[in-house]
């Protein structure tokens, strides 16, 4: 089918607009949109990634100073602003021209894949005139509930199943190669016979073969830039009742954090941190002036009003504490949505609001006796 007078046209990787041709942005969209570490492991995985390629990002030792002062042994682990720039600016370099080669179809191709426990990468590399293998183009993703119950070697065969299939427009047609660091793929996938194969590893081989590809195995530790990608996926949409139970669990890990005593350095780092927020710190300037009148306030402070001290004094009277939830996210606030999903069932099947009221106290609770017998 043609199409004339678009504003953008996808084609083999590019993005051609009036602007000009710029990268696709789905085949960078594995870095950029990669989760913030969480531990020393994962920075040590981004790292190992990022030095692979090291040669093509300028200043690099000075760029990644931040984040390697986390792995040193005596230090407290800190995510501050110049670990987050870090990261931000090396992902940038990771996405950039410098580092993507441009796709052409006579290079030798290599799709490299690997998979975690909770998750899938892969990379399209391809062989420069120098010699030189560069990335084309970085994918992953998160495993599904029933696909985190494959066996291992079942979750290889998807991952280099599922590159193939997502880098379609790049390899079929071409002789290229996959590397994989699960040694046992290799017979699975190209030597065994149909009729030999497990029905799932069956299904993935079925689904391989319009591709003409060679399989080679390479060790784990040197498949830094898919297994990184596998073990930082980008998140799939949460389903209502999995978005429900995050919910229940964060506020559950934020009341145990706020009870937690912070150490000095923690502290000195919040000030900081609230200093240089605009928001925060007109927040701490207007408490050390006292409280102005609602419509005095700036527009992005107006939020805050809840705060105020006769509001305060209220839950301090009452004994509760106040946390809001997070703005247009109402399954952060998870046991109430529970509740009122409760109420509102009992009202659709008893028209009587008095009856559902009934109904509710009368039924026995999963812990005791019902509210009626208390």
């Amino acid at each position: 089918m043609c199409t004339f007078a678009q504003p953008e046209y996808l084609f083999v990787g590019h993005k051609v607009s009036a602007a000009g041709i710029e990268p696709d942005p789905e085949k960078i969209k594995a870095i950029t949109d990669m989760p913030i570490p969480q531990n020393t492991a994962d920075v040590r995985r981004f790292l190992g990634m990022a030095t692979y390629i090291a040669r093509f990002i300028p200043q690099f030792s000075n760029t990644t100073k931040p984040l390697r002062d986390l792995l040193a042994k005596d230090n407290e682990w800190s995510w501050g602003h110049m670990q987050q720039a870090a990261f931000d600016k090396l992902k940038g370099e990771l996405a950039s021209e410098r580092v993507l080669a441009q796709y052409r179809p006579q290079a030798k191709t290599m799709v490299s894949a690997d998979a975690s426990s909770f998750g899938l990468g892969a990379v399209l590399m391809q062989r420069q005139d120098n010699m030189e293998w560069r990335p084309v183009a970085y994918i992953s993703r998160s495993l599904s509930e029933t696909e985190q119950r494959y066996a291992q070697v079942e979750k290889e065969a998807l991952a280099v199943t599922w590159a193939c299939e997502r880098l379609n427009s790049y390899i079929i047609g071409l002789q290229f190669t996959v590397e994989t660091d699960r040694k046992p793929l290799l017979a699975l996938l190209r030597t065994k016979a149909l009729d030999d194969l497990p029905p799932r590893i069956q299904r993935f081989c079925l689904r391989l073969l319009r591709f003409t590809y060679g399989i080679v195995h390479v060790p784990g530790k040197a498949l830094i830039t898919a297994d990184t990608l596998s073990r930082a996926p980008i998140r799939r949409p949460l389903t209502e009742e999995e978005a429900l139970l995050e919910g229940e669990v964060q506020v559950f890990i934020n009341t145990v954090r706020d009870n937690l005593p912070a150490s000095q350095p923690k502290l000195q780092q919040i000030a900081e941190d609230q200093q240089q927020d605009s928001i925060c710190s007109q927040l701490i300037l207007q408490c050390k002036r006292g409280w102005p009148q609602q419509e005095e306030l700036p527009q992005q402070l107006k939020p805050y009003w809840v705060h105020e001290s006769s509001f305060s004094s209220f839950a301090t009277d009452y004994d509760f504490k106040h946390v809001t939830s997070s703005p247009y996210f109402a399954q952060s606030n998870g046991e109430a949505e529970r509740a009122v999903k409760t109420v509102k069932g009992l009202l659709k099947k008893n028209t009587d609001p008095y009856r559902a009221l009934l109904a509710y106290r009368v039924t026995p609770l999963h812990h005791g006796p019902s509210p009626a017998k208390f």
